[in-house]
C-alpha cells in the first residue's frame, strides 16, 4: 500500500496525536515533553542551534497557535522561527500540562513528516534548519527554525508595481505539493531570479498508510466542501488537500481580479468564507467562479484548454471526480517528475516512526556545549522529571541521562548523591554508568571536522547580559569545567570548548587574567588533541590574541595574532570566516599599538572579505567596519567625513537587527557619537546623546559590564571640554575604580580612564594628585619617566601622561619646567609618529609652547609656531584647528600687529560662537585676543560693548566666579581705565580681588578663606568672620571634589563663630549638633571631630540653660577622652572634667562658683 501526506492547517485547538497510534511504532507515543523530543530530533538527525531570534526585526506572522519571528544569520540567510504560544500560557481553557504536552506532540510529528526521505527531498517543502531555543529568566523553551522565505500574499503584492503577472508566471506559483492557503505558503529565490513556492507548518499534518484515519482541522475558506469534522482516511484527505490546491491556484490566477484589493489576509479569508457559503447550495460554485475568472483573462486556446481542466480536476464537487494527488495536477502544467511513488505504483518507503525513550546526552553533547547554559539546566531538569515516567523503558534511559549529567555538570553541578539517587530510580549499577561515560570520552576525534554550525553561533554574551546572567552564566560554566575535568582529564575535546566560552565570559566581566590562563589551555589541549594546523587549534591561537589585546598586552597580542595568521596561511585554511576575524583582531593591536596605517590597510582588506562572505549586514561586518571608522579617526590625514557615514550606517543597521539596547547598538551609537566629537568638537546635544547611551547601558548591562563605565568616560571627556569640570570629576572618580574592579590597572581602559581623570584634577588645579596619577600610568607602563632624557619612543598612554604632567607644571606657573617638558613632548611625537605635530595632544602642548615663547621675547617664535599649527590643522580635519588659528591671531596681536590680527580674529570669533558658544574656552580666547587688537587700535567703544556683552552672559552661564568670568573682567577693567571709567574699573578690580580670594578652584582658595576668617574672628570681626566662613562652607557643599572631611570641620568653624553672635545662637547649636552628628556616624565617637562638635554643643546648651542636654554631650566627650591614645589626652579630660564641673555647679545654683568658673573657661 503506498503511503501519502496531507499538509493541513495548524491554528486549530483541539487536534488529536497525527502519528500513528501503535506502541509498537512508537516505543511511548503517550511521552511528550523535551527530552522525547530531543530523541526524535536525534534520531532525524536534525540539528540543535545555538542561534536565537532577534526580537528588533519583528514578528513574520502570528497564527492561532504560534508566533514567527526572524533572525539574519549570514549573506543570504535569513531564519525564521516558529514560537509555539503554548509555551506561554496564551492558549485558554486547557491546564498548563495537556497544553505543553500536546505542543510537543506536534512539534513531533512535524519533525517526522519533515525527515520522511519523499518530503526531505521535495523543492516545494520548508525543511526543518534546526531545533533552537528561547530563553527567558525563569523559563526554557524549544523553537524550530526554518530557512526565511516571503508569504505567498506579501509576494504578489510586491509584485503590484509590475504590469500585471503574466499567467505563465502565475502558473509557475502553482507548482505545489498538499497545499493548505496561501499564507502557509512561502517564496525562496531560485536559480536566474525565478521564485520557488515551498509548503510550512506540518505542526498539525498527518502522515499514514491510505487506509488509516486520521482527524483533521478544518481550514475555514480554505477547505473541501466534504469535511465533516471526523476521521477521513488519508486516501480521502489527498482528495481535499487536491481541492484546496485548486482554490490556491484560482487565488493567485484571479489575483489582480479578485484579491489585489483586500487589505488583510483576514478579508481574504472572509472573502473564500463567503465563496464556501455560496458552496452550500450550488456546490459547482468556486469551479463556476474559478472558470468566470479565467474567461476575462486574454489566453489562447490551448494554454485556457489546460487552465479549465485544471480547475475541473481539483474543484469538482465530487471528490471522485478530483485528480488523485497533487501530481497528477501538476503533470496538467506540463511534464513533471516529483518522484511520487503514490503515482509510480511503486512502494512507500516504511514510515520512520522513532522511539521516543532513546535520548542520549552524549550525542548531542557538542552541539549543546554551544547553547546558552540555561538550555543545559532544562534539560537536567527535565531528565530528573521524566524519570518518573510510568514507562520502565523512558524512566531506565532518562535516569542514566540524568547520571550522566550528574557526573560531568552537564547542566548542573557534579555530585555523587544526584549519581546515586537517579541511578537507584532507573535501577542501574555502576557499571552502566561507567560504560557510558567511557564512550564519552571519544566524542569528538582529531579526525573529524567540528559538528558546530559556526555561522549560526549565538551572541551568548549579549543574552546573559539582557538577562542579567553572568555571574550566574561564571558559576554555572566554572562547574562544568570543574567536572568535565574531573571526569575526562584536561584535555578533553569538549572541555577545552567549554573552557573557550568560560574564558570569553570572564573576559566580557573583566576578569582578563583568568581569561588568559583559560585560553591558554584550550590552545594547548587543541594543539595536543587535533594538531597545530586544525583550524580549532589555530581559532583558539587567534582568540588568546584577542584577549592578550583586551588586557593591554598589546606586543604579545601581535605576535600571537601573526602566529595564528602564519598557521591558517601554512594549512591553506586562509580567507575563511576563523583566519579573517584572526586578521581583524591584528588589525586592532595594531591601532592600540598606535600603528594607525598598519591597522587602517588590514582593516579595509577583513571588510571587504567579510563583506563578500558574510554579507554587508552580518554583525562581525559592522564591527568590522565600525574599527575601520574609529581606524580613520586616528589616520595622520582623517577621513573624518567618511568615518561618520559609516558609523551612521552601522547604528541603522543594528538597530534594524537587534533593537536600541543591544550591546552592539549601544556600541555602535557610542563610535559615532565619538566621531562625532573628534571631528566637531563636543556640544550639549551630543553630551546629551553620550547621557542617553550611559543610561541605557546601565539599565540594561549593569555594574559587571565594562561597557557603561567606558560610556562613562566619553560622557565625561565631553564635559570636560564644555566646561562642565566638577560633574566631569565625577563621573571619572565613579568609573575609574569600576574599570580597575573589572580589567586590572594595567588594561588599556583603565590607563585611560586614569589619564582622564588625571585631567579632571589639573583642570581643577588639583596639581599634585594629576602628576601623581600620571607617574602610576608611566610606572604601569614602565617604558619613560618624567626625568628620563634618553627616550627612545612611548606608549601614547604614557605620552599623554607626561602632557598632562607638563601642563599642570605650566598651569603653576613652573615654566622652565614646563617648557622643558613641552619641547621633549614634541621630541617624542617626532620620534612616534613621524611628526611633532601628529598627535593631537602634542598640537595641544604646542599652543602652549608658543605661549612661552612670547612670554620669553620670541615673538616671532610664537608666530611661526603657530603658522606650522594652522597648516597642519588645516591639512588635519581636528577640531584644535579653529583654536590653532586664534592662537596665531593672538599672537599677531601680542606681538602688536593688531591689523593683521584683525583681518582674521572678528570671522573666528564668529565661528567659535556659533560652533561652541558664547562660553566656551576658545570663544573667550578670541575675545580676548579681539578686544586687546581693538584698545591696540584705540577702538575702544567696540572693545568695551563686546567685553561688557560676553561677561554678562558668562556670569549667567558660567558663573562670576569661573576663571574665563576672571579673564573677561580684568581685560574690560583694563579697557574701562582706558577711558577713564574709574568707577566701574574698580568696582570689577575689587570683584576679581575678592573672587580670586574665595574661589575654590583658585591655588590655596579654601585655605585662605579659613585663615581669613579666622583672623577676623581673632581680631573681633565676628561678622566678616562669619561671612567668609560662610561662603566657604556653601563652597565646600556645591563642589563634589571637596573631601566630605573638610566639609564638616568647615561646618564646625562655622558653628564655632557663629557662637559669637548672639543673633545666632540657635543656628550656632543646631550647626554643631548636626556637625557632631555626622562627624559621629563617619569617623567614629572618639575622632578629634567628632568631641570637637559634641564639646561646643555642650558648652551651647549648658549657656541655654538646658543641662540634661548638656550633660549627655559632655560625658560623650569624656569617654571619647578616655578611650583616645594622642598626646592631647590629658588635656582633653581636663578641660571635660572642668566642664561637667561647671555644670554640676549650675545644678547646684551656686552662681558665684559658676561665674568665677566661667570667667576663667572664658
Amino acid at each position: 500500500m503506498s503511503t501519502s501526506y496531507s499538509f493541513l492547517p495548524s491554528w486549530s485547538v483541539g487536534v488529536q496525536s497525527n502519528l500513528p497510534r501503535t506502541n509498537e511504532a512508537l516505543g511511548a507515543a503517550d511521552h511528550c515533553d523535551v527530552i522525547s523530543l530531543l530523541a526524535v530530533a536525534q534520531h532525524h538527525g536534525v540539528d540543535l542551534l545555538s542561534v536565537t531570534y532577534q526580537p528588533a526585526r519583528g514578528d513574520l506572522g502570528e497564527g492561532g497557535e504560534a508566533v514567527i519571528r526572524q533572525s539574519f544569520v549570514v549573506k543570504e540567510v535569513d531564519l525564521a522561527f516558529k514560537t509555539l504560544k503554548v509555551f506561554y500560557g496564551e492558549v485558554p481553557d486547557e491546564s498548563s500540562a495537556q497544553t505543553v504536552s500536546r505542543a510537543f506532540e506536534t512539534m513531533m510529528t512535524e519533525i517526522t513528516i519533515l525527515s520522511q526521505p519523499q518530503v526531505r527531498e521535495s523543492a516545494n517543502v520548508a525543511n526543518l534548519a534546526g531545533i533552537s531555543w528561547n530563553v527567558a529568566t525563569k523559563s526554557v523553551w524549544p523553537v524550530f527554525a526554518y530557512k526565511r522565505g516571503v508569504p505567498l500574499r506579501e509576494h504578489l503584492v510586491g509584485n503590484a508595481h509590475e504590469t500585471s503577472l503574466s499567467v505563465e508566471r502565475k502558473l509557475d506559483l502553482c507548482v505545489v505539493h498538499g497545499d493548505i492557503k496561501p499564507q502557509n505558503i512561502i517564496m525562496i529565490s531560485g536559480p536566474q531570479g525565478h521564485s520557488i513556492p515551498r509548503i510550512s507548518d506540518f505542526s498539525l499534518s498527518v502522515i499514514g498508510q491510505d487506509w488509516e484515519l486520521r482527524r483533521l482541522p478544518r481550514t475555514p475558506g480554505w477547505s473541501a466542501p466534504e469535511y465533516h469534522g471526523r476521521d477521513f482516511k488519508i486516501c480521502n484527505a489527498r482528495l481535499m488537500d487536491v481541492y484546496s490546491l485548486g482554490l490556491v491556484c484560482h487565488y493567485i490566477l484571479a489575483w489582480d481580479q479578485a484579491f489585489s484589493h483586500l487589505s488583510t489576509t483576514e478579508e481574504e479569508d472572509e472573502a473564500m468564507q463567503h465563496l464556501q457559503t455560496l458552496a452550500r447550495s450550488n456546490p459547482a460554485a468556486p469551479l463556476q467562479m474559478a472558470i468566470g475568472h479565467l474567461n476575462k483573462i486574454n489566453l489562447g486556446e490551448d494554454t485556457r484548454s489546460m487552465v479549465e481542466q485544471l480547475f475541473r480536476s481539483t474543484l469538482a464537487p465530487d471528490p471522485q471526480d478530483r485528480a488523485q494527488s497533487g501530481t497528477q495536477v501538476l503533470s496538467l502544467l506540463g511534464p513533471v517528475d516529483l518522484g511520487d511513488p503514490a503515482d509510480k505504483g511503486q512502494l512507500a518507503s516504511p514510515i520512520d516512526i522513532p522511539n521516543r525513550c532513546c535520548f542520549h546526552v552524549g550525542r548531542s553533547i557538542v552541539q549543546l556545549s554551544a547553547a546558552d547554559f540555561r538550555v543545559r539546566e532544562f534539560i537536567y531538569q527535565a531528565l530528573k522529571r521524566s524519570a518518573a515516567s510510568l514507562r520502565s523503558e523512558c524512566r531506565r534511559n532518562n535516569a542514566l541521562q540524568a547520571a550522566i549529567c550528574s557526573s560531568v555538570a552537564f547542566g548542573t553541578e557534579r555530585s555523587s548523591e544526584e549519581v546515586r539517587r537517579s541511578l537507584e530510580i532507573g535501577q542501574l549499577d555502576e557499571k552502566r554508568l561507567a560504560s557510558e561515560l567511557t564512550s564519552l570520552k571519544d566524542v569528538f576525534r582529531p579526525d573529524q571536522p567540528s559538528s558546530l554550525p559556526y555561522l549560526l553561533q549565538a551572541d551568548l554574551l549579549h543574552e546573559y547580559q539582557r538577562r542579567g546572567d553572568m555571574k550566574a552564566a561564571c558559576r554555572h560554566l566554572e562547574s562544568e569545567v570543574e567536572g568535565l575535568s574531573s571526569t575526562f582529564g584536561e584535555h578533553h575535546p569538549v572541555l577545552a570548548f567549554q573552557r573557550a566560552s568560560l574564558a570569553a565570559v570572564l573576559d566580557e566581566a573583566g576578569k582578563s587574567r583568568r581569561a588568559q590562563e583559560l585560553q591558554t589551555s584550550v590552545f594547548e589541549t587543541n594543539r595536543r588533541m587535533l594538531g597545530e594546523s586544525h583550524p580549532e587549534t589555530v581559532a583558539s591561537l587567534a582568540q588568546l590574541a584577542l584577549l592578550l589585546d583586551h588586557a593591554g598586552q598589546t606586543a604579545q597580542a601581535i605576535e600571537t595574532g601573526k602566529q595564528a595568521l602564519q598557521l591558517y596561511r601554512q594549512s591553506h585554511l586562509s580567507d575563511n570566516r576563523h583566519s579573517i576575524a584572526a586578521e581583524a583582531n591584528l588589525a586592532m593591536a595594531y591601532f592600540h599599538a598606535d600603528r594607525f596605517e598598519d591597522a587602517e590597510r588590514l582593516q579595509a582588506q577583513v571588510v571587504t572579505k567579510y563583506e563578500t562572505i558574510l554579507g554587508p549586514e552580518h554583525p562581525s561586518t559592522l564591527n568590522c567596519l565600525n574599527n575601520q571608522a574609529t581606524f580613520m579617526m586616528w589616520l595622520p590625514s582623517a577621513k573624518g567625513e567618511v568615518a561618520l557615514e559609516i558609523n551612521r550606517r552601522i547604528l541603522k543597521a543594528h538597530e534594524k537587527h537587534q533593537g536600541p539596547l543591544h550591546r552592539d547598538t549601544l556600541r555602535a551609537h557610542s563610535s559615532l557619537l565619538g566621531a562625532m566629537v573628534q571631528l566637531h568638537g563636543p556640544s550639549m546635544e551630543t553630551l546629551d546623546a553620550q547621557r542617553s547611551v550611559l543610561q541605557r547601558a546601565e539599565a540594561f548591562l549593569g555594574p559587571d559590564s565594562i561597557d557603561p563605565w567606558i560610556y562613562a568616560t566619553n560622557a565625561a571627556s565631553s564635559m570636560m571640554d564644555l566646561g562642565l569640570t566638577d560633574d566631569a570629576s565625577l563621573l571619572y572618580r565613579k568609573a575609574w575604580p569600576n574599570i580597575d574592579r573589572l580589567l586590572g590597572q594595567s588594561s588599556r581602559q583603565t590607563l585611560d580612564v586614569m589619564n582622564h581623570y588625571a585631567r579632571a584634577c589639573r583642570s581643577q588645579g588639583l596639581h599634585e594628585e594629576a602628576r601623581r596619577i600620571c607617574h602610576e600610568i608611566i610606572h604601569e607602563d614602565q617604558i619613560i619617566s618624567e626625568d628620563n632624557e634618553t627616550d627612545e619612543g612611548c606608549s601614547e598612554m604614557s605620552f599623554r601622561s607626561l602632557c598632562t604632567i607638563a601642563l599642570s607644571y605650566y598651569d603653576q606657573r613652573d615654566y622652565p619646567k614646563a617648557k622643558g617638558l613641552f619641547e621633549r613632548i614634541t621630541k617624542l611625537s617626532a620620534m612616534n609618529w613621524g611628526s611633532p605635530f601628529a598627535h593631537s595632544e602634542s598640537r595641544l602642548i604646542m599652543s602652549y609652547l608658543q605661549d612661552l615663547y612670547q612670554s620669553d621675547g620670541d615673538a616671532q617664535g610664537a608666530v611661526d609656531l603657530n603658522k606650522l599649527l594652522v597648516q597642519w590643522e588645516t591639512q588635519d580635519d581636528d577640531p584644535r584647528s579653529l583654536a590653532s588659528q586664534i592662537n596665531l591671531a593672538g599672537a599677531y596681536a601680542k606681538n602688536g600687529n593688531y591689523k593683521v590680527a584683525l583681518e582674521t580674529l572678528p570671522d573666528l570669533y564668529e565661528r567659535a560662537l556659533q560652533k561652541h558658544g558664547p562660553q566656551h574656552e576658545i570663544t573667550v580666547a578670541s575675545v580676548t585676543h579681539l578686544t586687546r587688537s581693538w584698545s591696540g587700535l584705540e577702538m575702544h567703544e567696540p572693545a568695551i560693548s563686546l567685553g561688557r556683552d560676553v561677561l554678562a552672559n558668562l556670569k549667567e552661564t558660567v558663573g562670576p566666579a569661573h576663571e574665563d568670568t576672571l579673564l573677561i573682567m580684568n581685560n574690560l577693567a583694563t579697557s574701562l581705565l582706558t577711558v577713564e571709567s574709574f568707577t566701574e574699573a574698580e568696582a570689577l578690580l575689587t570683584g576679581l580681588r575678592e573672587v580670586h580670594t574665595e574661589q575654590n578652584n583658585h591655588e590655596g582658595s579654601c585655605l585662605a578663606m579659613h585663615n581669613l576668617a579666622y583672623l577676623y574672628h581673632t581680631q573681633g570681626k565676628f561678622k566678616d568672620a562669619i561671612k567668609i566662613q560662610r561662603d566657604l562652607v556653601q563652597k565646600h557643599m556645591s563642589q563634589s571634589t571637596i573631601s566630605t572631611f573638610d566639609s564638616v570641620e568647615e561646618r564646625y568653624y562655622l558653628a564655632s563663630y557663629l557662637r559669637d553672635d548672639p543673633a545666632c545662637f540657635q543656628e550656632s547649636l543646631q550647626l554643631s549638633k548636626d556637625t557632631w552628628v555626622t562627624a559621629d556616624s563617619s569617623y567614629g565617637y572618639d575622632h578629634h571631630l567628632t568631641m570637637l562638635a559634641a564639646n561646643l554643643a555642650g558648652e551651647i546648651q549648658m549657656e541655654l540653660g538646658n543641662l540634661d542636654e548638656a550633660q549627655m554631650f559632655f560625658d560623650r566627650v569624656l569617654k571619647a577622652a578616655e578611650n583616645i591614645t594622642t598626646d592631647n589626652k590629658d588635656q582633653w579630660l581636663k578641660d571635660t572634667r572642668r566642664n561637667l564641673e561647671l555644670l554640676q555647679a549650675k545644678r547646684r545654683g551656686d552662681c558665684a562658683k559658676n561665674t568665677a568658673w566661667l570667667n576663667s573657661f572664658l
